[in-house]
């Protein structure tokens, strides 16, 4: 389709009017490596485990090959294997085993402290699933979590009110919670608060994130007028320091995630031709205000191929544009997907490494 070249978003329409690739002829002529990448988009784990693990059965295989094994394993959940898989590693290769945190992520040999959740960028009922998935999921094993909003662009009233719940379950579990850059959710939520006028969720979150911020002359004004406005009192434990946590230092946090440019997006979970329309003017709508864009996957499970050749494609049409897309943290299981499609031409893709 020829465009206007006086506009430059043109493509817009064919990155989302992506169709599905031909899946089998993809398999043709490719490595275990790629095969198992491709079996695992498909949502086939178990042919991946099996044609990985044929694989790696030949003495020859390199390290790359063993780490699709544990990110594989890693997003399972299968520690059982995942061990037995990273002593193997460890023999055959004479270095230090990769090791399964009690957060569910693969790490190479030094795990880091209390598993740390990054809050989504748009913090609303579509996003809130995966995020009470993960942050339920990882309190099964850790009694202390830390949230970090250094990505937080933007609070629904949904988002807050479903926060909340999500804070007193934590709460009612013992959970220990340690909150990271809230200067960045307070100055988003300032602004939700404007345009929602008084809601009561959005209230109820700015008293916590002031009082675990230590706020607590603004966090006892806002339960004053909040009891005037609501005629109500809030829940206790929302202004009290000792159940919402408080706010550690990122520069005395060695393992928190440093401050985020604002064009930063995130793939999370499973990706795939429900969620991809979505996703991807999500990021041609970044790419208006932005030459760079940087997208976070170190969340990211899966990508199945129709989502694939979509963001190919949307990533195709903003290199002609001059802009660039740096894709980081992105697993190896899922980078064998995109080796087949040769991605690396039209983005810039960062792994995980062991």
């Amino acid at each position: 389709m020829n465009h206007d070249p006086d506009d430059p978003f043109a493509f817009e329409e064919d990155a989302l009017a992506a169709t599905a690739l031909a899946v089998e002829d993809l398999f043709m002529g490719r490595d275990a490596v790629q095969e198992a990448g491709m079996y695992w988009a498909r949502g086939d784990e178990v042919s991946a485990l099996s044609t990985l693990e044929r694989f790696l059965a030949d003495s020859a295989a390199p390290k790359e090959a063993w780490w699709v094994l544990f990110d594989m394993l890693a997003a399972r959940g299968d520690r059982k294997r995942f061990e037995e898989a990273a002593l193997a590693y460890a023999v055959h290769f004479g270095c230090s085993p990769p090791v399964l945190g009690d957060d569910g992520e693969a790490h190479g040999s030094k795990l880091p402290g209390a598993p740390l959740v990054v809050l989504p960028m748009n913090l609303d009922a579509s996003a809130f699933a995966p995020l009470q998935e993960r942050l339920l999921r990882l309190t099964k094993a850790a009694s202390e979590i830390r949230l970090d909003a250094a990505r937080l662009r933007r609070i629904e009233p949904s988002g807050a009110a479903l926060l909340l719940a999500l804070l007193k379950k934590l709460l009612d579990k013992g959970v220990k919670i340690r909150w990271l850059r809230l200067d960045v959710a307070l100055s988003v939520l300032e602004q939700a608060r404007r345009k929602a006028g008084d809601d009561r969720a959005l209230w109820e979150l700015e008293i916590v994130w002031r009082t675990a911020a230590g706020q607590m002359e603004r966090a006892e004004s806002l339960v004053v007028d909040f009891a005037g406005t609501f005629e109500a009192i809030p829940p206790v434990w929302m202004s009290d320091p000792a159940c919402v946590g408080a706010e550690s230092s990122p520069a005395g946090d060695a393992s928190a995630v440093p401050d985020v440019p604002e064009g930063e997006l995130a793939l999370t979970g499973d990706v795939d031709e429900r969620s991809i329309s979505d996703l991807v003017q999500e990021i041609l709508n970044h790419s208006r205000d932005h030459d760079s864009i940087v997208i976070d996957c170190r969340d990211l499970r899966r990508v199945d191929f129709v989502a694939a050749g979509m963001l190919y494609n949307a990533f195709a049409a903003l290199k002609g544009q001059g802009k660039q897309v740096i894709l980081r943290n992105v697993s190896q299981v899922v980078n064998a997907l995109f080796d087949v499609l040769s991605m690396s031409q039209v983005a810039t893709i960062q792994t995980k490494v062991y």
